[in-house]
């Protein structure tokens, strides 16, 4: 816990801004922004991670059911884990007898019909005498079951439909979901108190006004970041001037909303502001930074595998098979199915995770973070060599729910020759033929857009433009246009940025049209030098 930097938690009931045609990290990411912009303590109640349970000022009432929204990445365990340890401490929570946590990842692989007792025995052995545990059911009030990961959960689980038959004995046997539903419902154990964690893409499927208290986590403040940097770099001034740097950078500063890119960030940065090893070129993009990731833990992990490109490769194809179908978490057929053994070069991308089940434990596997996953998922076709670029591409173009969009601005920035040559040492040259079908791919994509009128798909190709940092691939492509439209948007400070360094590259462009998009003060700064290239603004 020595670099646990406080969250901002916010009270919220599930709000209906969600696309489902966004990477769901982007989206947040322009929620996180729009609450900063909108000084979130104005407009939404602050939640310290101690008050979870605090009472209700509508009802004055402790709320026995909570639901902990956020992206990947956002600190949704690391708080179940705070709550956990202040409880442990005596510190918080001390109303709570017994807290039981529960991961879904842990329950996808248990026999059914099962009962809450045997899941409690199981994953409490403690309390295997029966006799005494159902003394400690018999005062529900004094209990607190948490549900880790509704989105890992391999069961549908839909808080709007009623179970076929009420669930009320716990030591009766059911389906899990039914199991976790009527927890929430009150029907067993009623008066327990009872905490869900989920990505926001799966609480479309729950009941919303069931639930007492909804919140979300929304990552780091501009103070909270500047803390995480502090507590990461025991310099003072280094960290200082990291922060400094990452401050200057729309990109990476707004990336650091979540802990984890935080972290990334500042492993990444550590050799660049070090005395040590001082390098010049530093990360612009997020794919300059997720290279400078990948190749740290390739130069710790080199040693340990003989021919580390076949491994990486492998690893990367079982990415690119998750981030296609929406899987994060692997079991031992996947990783055989993939040709991938358990090893030490293995778990410098993938962490291995002790999975409970009824009557033996088995592993599972998980990247690092969705991120890497999806860093790793765009370098697959570039290491191996039967892979058909020009098929992904065609795929890619078909999924309508954002799920490839962090993907293609990696193949895009994997495009920029410093950034892919940064793996050239340890992995060997990557496929110079794949490189140049995503650069064909972007000129026909831009071409397409351009035409077609479609705002936010243009918007989201002139991001992949900007992470190959390749000024005459724009120019040839966005550059030949006289105006350009972007209207009717909800352009966030990053999206400006981008568009900025566009403008700037191209030397023709007279006219913007971003009639009906909604700039604030922020934005129209961020847009500023790429303005001044134009002749008529609209």
């Amino acid at each position: 816990m020595d670099l646990y930097t406080e969250l901002m938690v916010v009270d919220t009931r599930y709000e209906s801004t969600w696309s489902e045609n966004r990477h769901e990290v982007l989206n947040r990411g322009e929620l996180h922004a729009k609450l900063l912009k909108e000084k979130v303590h104005k407009t939404h109640e602050r939640i310290q991670d101690y008050q979870l349970f605090r009472r209700s000022y509508e009802t004055n009432e402790f709320p026995l059911t909570i639901v902990i929204s956020g992206v990947p990445g956002i600190g949704k365990s690391t708080l179940v884990q705070k709550i956990l340890y202040d409880w442990a401490r005596g510190e918080h929570y001390q109303r709570f007898a017994f807290i039981f946590l529960f991961k879904f990842r842990d329950l996808n692989h248990w026999r059914e019909p099962a009962s809450l007792v045997e899941l409690i025995v199981k994953h409490h052995p403690c309390l295997s005498n029966l006799d005494r545990l159902r003394k400690v059911l018999r005062k529900p009030e004094n209990l607190l079951f948490i549900f880790d990961g509704l989105d890992e959960s391999r069961t549908s689980i839909n808080f709007k439909d009623k179970p076929l038959q009420t669930y009320s004995n716990p030591e009766y046997f059911t389906t899990i979901s039914t199991i976790v539903t009527s927890l929430m419902g009150q029907t067993v154990l009623k008066g327990c108190s009872v905490v869900i964690t989920s990505r926001p893409t799966e609480l479309k499927s729950t009941n919303i006004k069931s639930v007492e208290r909804c919140t979300e986590i929304i990552g780091f403040l501009a103070e909270q970041r500047k803390i995480y940097f502090k507590r990461f770099f025991s310099d003072e001034k280094v960290s200082k001037e990291a922060f400094d740097y990452v401050r200057q950078n729309d990109i990476l500063y707004t990336m650091c909303f979540n802990p984890s890119y935080c972290w990334i960030l500042c492993s990444v940065l550590k050799s660049y502001f070090t005395k040590e090893n001082k390098r010049q070129q530093r990360p612009k993009t997020i794919s300059q930074l997720f290279a400078d990731f990948i190749c740290n833990i390739l130069t710790n992990h080199k040693r340990e595998a003989d021919n580390p490109r076949d491994l990486l490769t492998s690893i990367s194809k079982l990415a690119l098979y998750g981030v296609c179908n929406k899987c994060l978490v692997f079991d031992n057929r996947d990783m055989d199915s993939f040709r991938i053994q358990s090893s030490r070069f293995l778990s410098g991308f993938m962490k291995e995770i002790l999975q409970k089940e009824e009557s033996f434990n088995q592993l599972v596997y998980t990247y690092l973070h969705l991120t890497v996953q999806e860093f790793l998922a765009a370098l697959s076709p570039l290491l191996d060599t039967t892979a058909d670029m020009t098929e992904l591409l065609n795929k890619a173009d078909s999924y309508e729910d954002g799920r490839v969009e962090i993907l293609l601005r990696f193949l895009s920035g994997l495009c920029h020759t410093g950034t892919r040559d940064k793996f050239t040492e340890t992995l060997g040259p990557l496929s110079a033929e794949s490189i140049c079908k995503v650069i064909d791919w972007l000129k026909t994509k831009t071409e397409r857009e351009l035409q077609q009128g479609n705002n936010r798909a243009l918007l989201n190709t002139l991001h992949c433009l900007y992470e190959t940092q390749n000024t005459t691939l724009i120019r040839s492509t966005v550059g030949n246009q006289k105006s350009l439209k972007l209207t009717k948007l909800n352009l966030n400070p990053v999206d400006c940025y981008v568009l900025s360094y566009i403008l700037t590259c191209c030397t023709e462009i007279e006219t913007l049209d971003l009639s009906e998009s909604q700039l604030g003060e922020e934005e129209v700064s961020k847009l500023k030098p790429g303005l001044n290239k134009c002749k008529i603004i609209r």
